[in-house]
């Protein structure tokens, strides 16, 4: 399987995506169930599961950990091996145990709850959508792609039946099955209109969801210019334009995307990775980058592209330098695309 490291994963899902396993903070159930009327035991496995959801928002999963571990202990005292309350806390302490890369253990948790919500008559849709989100994230990082696939399509259909087709919670679902063809299966036929229905959706909400229905234009965007589709890329690009500049009109002579060779001092070559070499891996990645007032790049992130070549590029697009840009007599931030092409000779 052609995989990116789960980490990077993680990393270009953010701020859509916490990083964290559920799409739900583990806890959250009981946060609300702490104090009903239930027998004692089961009732102090939702305080101690409260106190761990609490550490797991801080990201101290470690600190987390004893605590999802005695709030399970306490329910499986309390509860039926088949009690549909006992996949809440099985869920909590895989999803722990998946941050902590304790991948095999959370796999077994996860998995057991699942078959509890299987056996229930009502089921747990919203947890089983969770859980086949992190199944999906653990085989992943395997590197099994046809697991991962499984699961997170899974959970798209979950939150297509829990949430409704045009929810935001679909939109992230669709984007995060994109982003794993995209970034993991470099498989951009795929990955490219599932990127699209997830800005679809957004861009209902624009004002609310702005960042995230930026971001899935700009890949949307990307994979139509690798995949050479010239004209669904222009349509994409001007969506984009019309959002930057309603966002800064007095920034919109300077769109996304305006920054050119012609403005360079120095666009530094990548060097071609050995490894992708040895594989014969060509293609484009395009990297976009924020160049500062003085003309240099302050960020870069990889948009679109192989991930073989990807980091070469990126490290590439941080040395490039620009003549300033100019509004009204004063330097401006602008942002823009930088493509690099790898070929092999």
């Amino acid at each position: 399987m052609k995989a990116v490291p789960l980490v990077l994963l993680a990393s270009f899902l953010v701020p859509l995506w916490t990083g964290r396993a559920q799409q739900r903070e583990p806890g959250k159930d009981a946060l609300r169930q702490a104090s009903s009327p239930v027998p004692s035991k089961i009732a102090e496995a939702f305080r101690v599961s409260a106190r761990m959801a609490e550490l797991y928002k801080q990201g101290k999963y470690r600190e987390a950990l004893p605590l999802a571990e005695e709030a399970l202990r306490l329910a499986e005292e309390a509860t039926g091996p088949n009690d549909e309350r006992l996949a809440l806390f099985l869920s909590n302490l895989g999803t722990v145990r998946y941050e902590l890369k304790e991948y095999d253990r959370a796999e077994k948790l996860l998995l057991r709850a699942l078959a509890i919500c299987d056996a229930s008559g009502r089921g747990c849709p919203e947890r089983m959508a969770n859980i086949y989100h992190t199944l999906g994230l653990i085989y992943f990082a395997r590197r099994d792609g046809k697991r991962s696939e499984t699961y997170f399509r899974r959970a798209l259909e979950a939150r297509e039946v829990i949430d409704g087709p045009d929810s935001p919670a679909t939109a992230q679902a669709a984007f995060t099955l994109g982003e794993f063809y995209d970034r993991g299966m470099v498989n951009y036929a795929k990955a490219e209109p599932l990127y699209g229905r997830a800005a679809s959706i957004w861009e209902k909400d624009a004002i609310k969801n702005n960042d995230r229905l930026i971001t899935a234009l700009e890949r949307q965007h990307c994979l139509l210019i690798l995949q050479n589709k010239e004209e669904a890329a222009k349509e994409i690009k001007r969506k984009l334009d019309t959002i930057e500049m309603l966002a800064d009109p007095s920034h919109a002579q300077d769109a996304m995307g305006r920054i050119s060779k012609g403005k360079a001092k120095a666009i530094p070559a990548p060097v071609y990775p050995p490894s992708a070499k040895q594989q014969r891996i060509e293609g484009k990645v395009i990297i976009k980058v924020l160049v500062d007032e003085q003309g240099r790049v302050s960020k870069a992130e990889v948009l679109c592209g192989h991930p073989a070549l990807a980091e070469a590029a990126l490290e590439a697009a941080k040395l490039a330098v620009f003549e300033p840009t100019f509004i009204g007599g004063r330097p401006v931030e602008v942002s823009g695309w930088l493509e690099y092409n790898f070929t092999l000779r």
